[in-house]
């Protein structure tokens, strides 16, 4: 589950207790699951091995241009990485290369 540290940082960073735990695949060095709030909202926390501080700046710094849809950073340190949740969906035609082109800007 979530080390206590941790959930004491996600309550002093939401307002919000952290209610239950989905573990989510993907990721190689790291667990990942969805946390569930005491408030109802979702966030996508990371732990394990990682350089979490390093990740949490360079999605800063993606989010900086607004051109792209970059997950807010909830709180990080060198243990974990608290992540706004983004609901995944399908692509559309041309997906890949909007993105691109976007992200380029």
């Amino acid at each position: 589950m979530i080390r206590e540290a941790h959930a004491r940082a996600i309550l002093e960073a939401t307002g919000a207790e952290v209610a239950g735990a989905t573990g989510v695949s993907g990721g190689c060095i790291a667990d990942s699951s969805v946390l569930r709030l005491s408030d109802g909202r979702r966030v996508f926390y990371k732990t394990g091995a990682g350089r979490f501080l390093e990740e949490a700046e360079g999605l800063r710094e993606l989010a900086l241009p607004g051109v792209i849809r970059v997950p807010r950073v909830i709180a990080a340190d060198a243990g974990f990485l608290v992540l706004e949740h983004i609901e995944t969906g399908r692509q559309g035609p041309g997906f890949f290369e909007d993105f691109g082109q976007r992200l380029a800007r």
